[in-house]
């Protein structure tokens, strides 16, 4: 009967006053301490899980927005850029005339099929 008391008065926070009470005259059982304890624990774990599902959620808002913004660029024609080319790419090989293997700086290579 003490243990639903307990859970009662801490969940419901009209009733938060009367754990307050009740600790302070030493009206706590040892178990009923425990019990506040695990249910302080448990709450703090809520807290963290909310904190991590809305750090998740806006990145993967993030992610759509990067998406979007990518698909917005498909349309776009984009101009050669020697300069810029030059900066990332370190050579270009052709394999075949139906084939063309790009390393990039960094040692990162693409092959790509041709028509």
């Amino acid at each position: 009967m003490q243990k639903t008391y307990v859970v009662d008065c801490i969940t419901h926070k009209s009733k938060r006053p009367m754990i307050t009470e009740a600790a302070s005259s030493g009206q706590y059982t040892p178990e009923m301490q425990s019990m506040v304890e695990e249910l302080n624990r448990i709450k703090a774990k809520i807290a963290e899980k909310k904190s991590r599902q809305t750090e998740a959620e806006k990145s993967s808002q993030r992610i759509e927005d990067i998406l979007a913004a990518i698909d917005k660029l498909k349309e776009t024609p984009i101009a050669f850029d020697n300069q810029a080319m030059r900066q990332i790419v370190e050579c270009i090989k052709v394999m075949s005339k139906d084939e063309i293997v790009i390393i990039f700086k960094g040692g990162i290579e693409r092959t790509v099929t041709l028509g």
